[in-house]
């Protein structure tokens, strides 16, 4: 199917969706394999030389559209392949980006004296439970998913909202970058950090801990922005978990692991 020749300009409440071989076309096939073997930080980076600002785009196929001047998409109610003007749509990504930056400014910077102070790693692990697990009170917020997921469908609104997390996602990689020792292990969740740490020589080799952690880790994110369970209960759920498998029983002694607050939904029906 052939794209109508002239370019239309985007409009707000239509939805825009990629052609089937989109993915197949050299130029994104060759911005994959770039960002994969020169392990780039972002897939593409856009400089507002008047503002002085670097838009870090994190997602190949918003990428390729916003590098070039028309692309072909299909537009709906129509759901027709047109050629489409992309600087409308970068505009859109681009207000988003700022309010993420204005957001994460506002809400997470920090001093050098906290960076380099007793509550470093308080601040550390705050920013993790952000960009892997969500902010409280909202839902699939993981920052993180804005760098793995693309939309199959898009809108203006949605063309925002990767801007926005694009802008907080580049302020904690920029941290990342200029503080290496702080966030050395900022992927890690607390048991893995403590697995980590008391396993310094031996690194990934408890194969049944690490396959324990692979399977439970979604218990130690959140659920409708509440906690489903503690830090130091997440920690006892991987040791017992741990425990019975090797020995067909439960330590002695054990005791009922509860989430934060009232027992989380989720946590209820497979675990009480």
């Amino acid at each position: 199917m052939k794209a109508n020749t002239k370019a239309i300009t985007p409009k707000n409440g239509e939805r825009f969706s990629f052609p089937e071989d989109f993915e197949s076309q050299p130029e994104f096939q060759r911005q994959v394999y770039y960002f994969k073997t020169f392990d780039w930080e972002s897939y593409m980076t856009i400089h507002d030389d008047d503002n002085n600002l670097s838009f870090k785009i994190y997602t190949p196929h918003f990428s390729i559209i916003f590098t070039r001047a028309e692309t072909e998409l299909f537009v709906s109610p129509l759901s027709t392949l047109r050629k489409v003007k992309t600087y409308p749509l970068f505009q859109k990504f681009k207000e988003g980006y700022l309010k993420g930056l204005e957001h994460f400014d506002k809400n997470y910077k920090v001093s050098g004296e906290v960076l380099y102070g007793l509550n470093a790693v308080v601040y550390e692990r705050t920013l993790h439970r952000l960009y892997f697990h969500g902010e409280t009170n909202k839902i699939s917020t993981e920052w993180v998913n804005y760098t793995k997921n693309y939309p199959i469908v898009f809108t203006f609104d949605e063309l925002y909202k990767y801007g926005y997390y694009s802008g907080l996602i580049s302020c904690v990689k920029e941290l990342r970058r200029n503080h290496p020792l702080l966030f050395e292990k900022f992927d890690l969740c607390n048991i893995e950090r403590k697995h980590e740490d008391t396993n310094s020589e031996l690194k990934y080799k408890d194969e049944l801990m690490e396959l324990i952690i692979l399977h439970l880790k979604p218990l130690n994110g959140l659920w409708r922005g509440e906690s489903i369970m503690t830090d130091n209960d997440f920690d006892k759920l991987v040791t017992n978990t741990k425990y019975l498998l090797e020995n067909n029983k439960l330590p002695t002694g054990i005791k009922s692991i509860k989430s934060n607050k009232s027992t989380n939904p989720i946590y209820k029906k497979n675990f009480c």
